[in-house]
């Protein structure tokens, strides 16, 4: 059978058609090996990238650890120094008090000093002044013996009021120790004036007693209201001028028991006023050396039993000393 030259042709481009294929498919095949290998090696180099960012955010997280651990280590270190500054501000604090204390106790102890000094100087010139008095009497007469036993009492109120006094400079917080009883302002002021007759013979001074009748008893004192009424009536007779008359009035006032006190020869500044009760003020008012301390002590006495004490001053009535305490 002949073969003819169309034929061959045909032949010889299906063979070469074959073998590009073959070719072809061969190229492609080493194309997807390459990619795949390419592949392949980014992966490694990727899963050793990822093992190193691992390893170092493994060392980072303990970085960061350590970095806390410090940090509350700091935080300690300034909590207990905070503490520290603390207690030394404390302690700093309580060397500022105890050194303010220090110096007021170096100035009560002054001021006890000064105070003893002086209430001995008075009580040695009250004494000789009773002396003389006693000796211008007889002394086998039963006046002398009355005269004596008021001089005594006399000393002894004086020695009370001192140890009361010597309290309240050793200490300003000193409470004082009330016997509270039902009892009447118009028999305690009775009952002192009484002490006062035969001193008050001197100096010629009368009493004006003005008593509400009606003024019901209250729950008091009676030896310390007696003590505060003695240390003004007291100093309002020795300062007082021959002659004078001394007003003393009770009554019932916005619900309280009033005590009224007034004399015309003792007037005193308005500056004197102001500062008449405070503790150891300078000023004019019974100028006996004391510096005003009996004044604070009555204030003392009448604020323990809930009240209150003024003084006021007018050019007409003089000085009036008031005290007020509630119905109890």
């Amino acid at each position: 059978m002949d073969i003819s030259f169309f034929e061959i042709l045909i032949l010889i481009i299906s063979l070469f058609l074959f073998l590009a294929l073959i070719i072809l498919l061969k190229q492609k095949n080493e194309i997807e090996v390459s990619y795949k290998k390419e592949r392949l090696e980014h992966l490694t180099q990727e899963e050793h990238n990822y093992s190193d960012l691992e390893k170092k955010y493994r060392e980072l997280a303990e970085r960061i650890g350590e970095v806390e651990r410090k940090k509350e280590s700091i935080y300690s270190e300034l909590r207990t120094v905070d503490v520290s500054a603390e207690h030394i501000f404390l302690l700093n604090k309580n060397l500022k008090y105890i050194k303010n204390k220090f110096n007021d106790l170096h100035i009560q102890k002054r001021d006890l000093s000064s105070l003893l000094g002086e209430t001995r100087q008075e009580i040695e010139s009250e004494l000789g002044s009773y002396k003389r008095l006693v000796d211008e009497f007889d002394r086998n007469s039963q006046e002398n013996s009355k005269i004596l036993t008021e001089i005594i009492d006399y000393i002894g109120t004086i020695v009370k009021q001192t140890q009361t006094a010597t309290s309240l400079i050793i200490d300003d917080e000193f409470t004082l120790e009330l016997n509270l009883k039902k009892y009447s302002i118009n028999s305690l002021i009775d009952t002192l004036l009484n002490k006062y007759n035969v001193f008050v013979e001197l100096k010629n001074i009368k009493f004006n007693k003005n008593l509400f009748d009606l003024l019901p008893e209250t729950k008091i004192d009676p030896h310390k209201m007696g003590e505060a009424f003695d240390i003004i009536l007291n100093n309002i007779i020795k300062f007082a001028e021959i002659g004078t008359t001394i007003k003393i009035s009770t009554g019932i006032k916005e619900g309280h028991i009033y005590l009224e006190v007034s004399d015309k020869s003792n007037v005193f500044s308005e500056q004197d006023i102001k500062r008449a009760f405070n503790k150891f003020e300078q000023n004019d008012i019974f100028s006996d050396g004391i510096k005003g301390f009996n004044l604070y002590l009555v204030k003392k006495i009448v604020e323990e039993h809930h009240g209150r004490i003024t003084l006021t001053n007018d050019l007409k009535s003089g000085s009036t000393f008031n005290i007020q305490l509630p119905i109890i």
